[in-house]
């Protein structure tokens, strides 16, 4: 079980990002700000820039791997509407779900928040999932109030969340 940060110069992470995030839009559409049919037409210029950050501010994309497959993966970085980092594109494939993975993704994206001096984290994830939801409370995180439309599916409502961070982040979860 490995967490790492994906580099934009490497095409296996490239690839891997792009595999396991066009499997996530296919297997989970409910969940995201995005399509499977918008992100497939992705040119390889398209996915660098994804993994390399937020449209050039400070950001991340994580992996995590267990026995050298890609199982999980999430971004952690600057969005043009938030003062604080945001975590984005969260995702585990459901054979590996339960095994530790999202709270370890969490963990990482947390260091990498406590590394710029951030104060807190935002998130949003969408209304029905509880399982996701519930993680997220367990590593600290709770409801903002906060409530918008998903842009992909305007049936959908997410919920933003948010963890404050201090000096001993994991402590506090």
């Amino acid at each position: 079980m490995v967490v790492r940060v994906l580099s934009a110069d490497s095409g296996d992470d490239v690839e891997a990002y792009r595999s396991i995030r066009l499997e996530a839009l296919l297997a989970d559409p409910g969940a995201f700000g995005s399509t499977y049919e918008r992100e497939v037409a992705f040119d390889d210029r398209t996915w660098r820039r994804r993994v390399s950050g937020f449209d050039g501010r400070p950001g991340i994309t994580l992996v995590d791997e267990i026995d050298g497959a890609v199982v999980g993966t999430a971004g952690i970085g600057y969005t043009e509407h938030n003062e604080q980092p945001m975590l984005v594109g969260m995702w585990v494939r459901p054979e590996a779900r339960g095994q530790g993975v999202g709270k370890r993704l969490i963990d990482a994206a947390v260091d990498w928040a406590v590394s710029r001096q951030a104060k807190d984290i935002i998130l949003w994830v969408v209304t029905e999932n509880l399982s996701a939801i519930s993680l997220y409370e367990r590593c600290g995180f709770v409801v903002s109030g906060k409530v918008e439309t998903l842009p992909a599916n305007p049936c959908s409502n997410e919920l933003e969340m948010r963890r404050t961070l201090g000096a001993n982040a994991h402590d506090e979860q």
